[in-house]
């Protein structure tokens, strides 16, 4: 499931005034690209919200509550998108539909040179083909 970062205006607290607005982190079943149309846990393609940041004051520098929370916001959402990949490379690896090979310096796979000895977690179909091209080895893990 992506995670996308979104914002949206809020209401200044009480009698405050300037620019105020919420950030969240909310998780998606929507394509890529596409963003719900509000930060609410019933707008469509919105599976959950995981967290949001009420009423951050927008300055004029880096350093207001707005910017310093989405970049919270933004450091969450690439933890939870790693956090996922993760757990489904795991899924991946127990049903046994992928193979750890190790590509060797120089070569290029995907239109990315490796300049060094890196290993990848690939699809059985796409090991056979590099082995047999000369450009990885398997290796266990």
């Amino acid at each position: 499931m992506p995670y996308v970062v979104m914002t949206a205006s809020t209401r200044a607290p009480n009698k405050a005034r300037g620019p105020y607005r919420r950030v969240a982190v909310v998780e998606t079943n929507l394509a890529p690209g596409e963003l719900p149309s509000m930060i609410a846990p019933h707008a469509r393609g919105v599976v959950r919200i995981v967290e949001v940041w009420e009423k951050m004051f927008v300055g004029k520098t880096r350093n207001s509550q707005y910017f310093k929370a989405l970049d919270d916001a933004e450091e969450l959402c690439r933890r939870l998108i790693v956090k996922d990949a993760i757990a489904r490379k795991r899924e991946r690896k127990k049903a046994g539909d992928t193979i750890c090979v190790r590509v060797k310096p120089g070569s290029t796979v995907g239109g990315v040179k490796y300049f060094e000895a890196t290993l990848l977690d690939v699809s059985r179909n796409w090991a056979a083909e590099m082995i047999a091209q000369g450009i990885a080895e398997e290796v266990q893990i």
